[in-house]
Order: structure tokens, then C-alpha cells, then sequence
């Protein structure tokens, strides 16, 4: 995942750190969670692609401490940007349903304020058992490969917005009635995923 570290949990301002996080797994303790910089007042977005391997419903369960929030596609699954004032919340989201084989965006935003700082994303359906998010099925677009595998059967450009169709235009002149018109144009060269 493509990860940006704010030195606020505000996610404002220009990142101290950029980087690629092979997941979503950390319990940094009190420790720092910016080397060198930061061990409270971090904020951190994650954005990527999931590749799920079946066609079911998933749930996503988020064991963190303090605030996240998540996104599968374009809808909010998970929303708690508040501080934790336990040692942990666990969290799950509604069910989600995902495609085999389909690239999905996935991003996720944490913050941590003060104490103990961890956060860990899971994922379940019918078939898959409650895991942590694999490297193996995570992707960033930059990439063209998966963040950690030694496969290299799936490949992604993506991006969160396909680029626009062109050369619109009526088909053949014979092709349109009063209730009907036929349509040509050209396939975008990036369709997002």
C-alpha cells in the first residue's frame, strides 16, 4: 500500500514520510511510529487496490488504537476517527461484497494521539477465514506487481478514475430513429483498473 505519515493527526499538511507498506500491520507500543520524528500526534493514509479471491461477501475487522477509517471502493466501512481511551477497539465493518479477480480501492486512514499506538486489518467471507489482509493481495498502482509474491500472473495499472472515452460520435446515419441512436467512440486507454 502507498502510505503517507503526517507529523498531526489531522492528515494535514505535506507528509514527512512516504513510503510502501507491504500491509496494514503494526504495533509500534509506544515506540515511534515516524523514525526519528514522531510517537504521538501521527496520522497515516494507506491507499491501494485489494485483489479478493472469491465472489462472496467480506467483512473487514480493524483491531486498532486510536481512530480509522475505511474504504472499499468509494463506501465508508469502517468510520471511527475518535481516540481510543482503552488499550484496544475492534472493530467490523457491514458486509461487503467483492469480485474474484477485480481490482477494488482500498484505503484507510489512522491516527494516533497519545499511549500505545497499533492498528491491524483483517478481512473475512464464507470462504476465507478471519486473516490479516495479505501482501499477496494487495496492490499499488505504481507497482504493476503485487507488494509481496512471487507471482507475477496478476498485473494493475490502476487508478481511481478511468480516463474518457473518445472520438464520440453517431454511428452511420441509417442508425438512429425517434426512439433510438446508435453510438461509436473509441475505448479509453486507462479504464482504472
Amino acid at each position: 500500500m502507498e502510505a503517507k505519515y503526517w507529523a498531526n493527526k489531522w492528515f494535514s499538511g505535506t507528509p514527512v514520510l512516504n513510503r510502501t507498506d507491504a500491509d496494514v500491520n503494526f504495533g509500534w507500543g509506544e515506540g515511534e511510529i515516524i523514525p526519528g520524528v514522531a510517537s504521538n500526534y501521527v496520522s497515516v493514509e494507506w491507499s491501494g487496490f485489494l485483489l479478493p479471491t472469491y465472489s462472496e461477501a467480506y467483512t473487514f475487522v480493524v483491531h486498532v488504537n486510536d481512530g480509522v477509517k475505511v474504504w472499499v471502493g468509494e463506501t465508508v466501512v469502517i468510520d471511527s476517527l475518535v481516540d481510543v481511551s482503552g488499550t484496544e477497539v475492534r472493530l467490523t465493518s457491514t458486509a461487503f461484497t467483492l469480485s474474484a479477480g477485480v481490482f477494488t480501492p482500498l484505503r484507510i486512514q489512522y491516527y494516533e494521539a497519545t499511549g500505545t499506538a497499533f492498528i491491524a486489518l483483517y478481512w473475512q467471507s464464507t470462504s476465507q477465514t478471519l486473516e490479516i489482509l495479505p501482501t499477496t493481495s494487495l496492490y499499488y498502482w505504481r507497482s504493476h506487481v503485487p507488494i509481496a509474491s512471487t507471482s507475477t500472473t496478476h498485473t494493475v495499472e490502476a487508478r481511481f478514475t478511468p480516463r474518457r472515452a473518445t472520438a464520440l460520435a453517431q454511428g452511420a446515419v441509417d442508425t438512429y430513429k425517434a426512439t433510438a441512436l446508435t453510438l461509436v467512440w473509441s475505448a479509453p486507454t486507462d479504464t482504472g483498473c
